[in-house]
């Protein structure tokens, strides 16, 4: 697997692929899994342990699928060694969250065969993406973005699986998804007035899925809590999950990623952040985007939100307190870097606008 195959920022071409072939989302799905892997003879399972123990507790299927363990590091090394462990496979399922889910993508993807995607939690768009993000073996440094040859064959959303996952990954899937609008938006303001019909789909997709996290992620939150599948619950589910990813899939590289998840990028070069979730970084990466483009207001808006759901918006929530301005030396040099999506929105960003966005967010009362 060669490294000109990780490609970063932007796609060979800007090819339109908004979803997977299937997306099944509803109670029970998984009583389709055995339905849908009909046409395929050898499917494997690429997977977590506590995702695989989820997964059994719902499927009352027929097929005994055989399974295997991620390293959780998304890298080269463990997608090549899940590549030689199923050759024989004809599909892939990924069933788990997002370094499942990009780690069996990458595999798939690969070895020229089909995937499915099954998410056990709501923390990012990776089940219904054509890309899997990259991270060193060893460090758990960012290495850049893999993009795929095709979606997935399939999506299977099950809300009742989905019920039993942990709170703080549907916070995640929550900022990941609000940070669309956020980072779009530059991208395409730097279009000027001549923005294609399928970007301009793209980011009305975003700015719904905002427009509907302010609305009911509150609300969606407070159901997921006592059990329940609500309206809000399935709404911000599908949004986390469909509309997300979509954004992309409609606007490409325009509707990808900036600012927030280069912020993601800089803190995972931070041992005490990488324990946190995806979307919960990212959420946060907003605010310093958002301070770097001097939107005070909005930052003011963003973090009402946040402080009626328990999201993070300082350093020392993310464990922060030794060596604090090394540390943010250390996040903003990443961030800024040609190797991060900062300076696709912001070609003219540098590691010092970085460092005072955060400052100003640590000294924010």
């Amino acid at each position: 697997m060669s490294d000109n195959r990780f490609l970063m920022h932007r796609e060979i071409s800007e090819v339109v692929r908004p979803g997977p072939g299937q997306y099944i989302a509803e109670e029970g799905a998984l009583g389709q899994l055995d339905q849908l892997l009909e046409p395929f003879n050898n499917p494997i399972v690429i997977s977590s342990e506590k995702a695989l123990m989820a997964f059994r507790k719902h499927y009352q299927g027929k097929l005994d699928l055989q399974a295997l363990l991620i390293d959780s590091s998304v890298s080269k090394e463990d997608i090549q060694r899940l590549m030689t462990e199923v050759a024989d496979a004809d599909v892939i399922l990924g069933i788990g969250g997002g370094k499942v889910n990009d780690t069996a993508k990458a595999v798939a993807d690969d070895l020229r065969i089909e995937s499915i995607m099954i998410p056990t939690v709501l923390g990012t768009c990776a089940p219904f993406t054509p890309l899997s993000i990259i991270y060193e073996q060893d460090t758990g440094n960012y290495v850049g973005i893999k993009y795929m040859r095709q979606s997935p064959y399939a999506c299977l959303l099950d809300y009742t699986l989905l019920l039993d996952s942990p709170l703080d990954l549907l916070k995640s899937g929550i900022g990941d998804s609000l940070a669309k609008y956020y980072e779009a938006r530059p991208l395409i303001e730097s279009m000027g007035s001549e923005v294609p019909l399928l970007v301009q789909i793209g980011f009305q997709n975003a700015e719904i899925i905002k427009d509907l996290i302010y609305s009911q992620g509150g609300q969606s939150i407070e159901d997921f809590k006592r059990g329940a599948v609500s309206s809000a619950f399935k709404n911000i589910a599908h949004a986390i999950v469909a509309a997300a990813g979509t954004v992309g899939g409609y606007a490409g590289s325009k509707g990808r990623t900036s600012g927030a998840h280069a912020i993601h990028d800089g803190m995972a070069s931070v041992a005490e952040t990488r324990s946190f979730p995806h979307g919960v970084k990212v959420a946060y990466g907003i605010l310093v985007q958002l301070a770097v483009e001097k939107k005070y207001k909005e930052i003011e808006e963003l973090k009402l939100f946040y402080e009626q759901n328990d999201f993070l918006t300082k350093l020392s929530d993310f464990n922060i307190k030794e060596n604090k301005d090394e540390k943010i030396a250390v996040i903003a040099s990443v961030a800024a870097s040609d190797n991060t999506s900062f300076i696709g929105a912001f070609p003219d960003i540098t590691t010092e606008a970085i460092i005072q966005a955060i400052h100003y967010l640590e000294n924010d009362a």
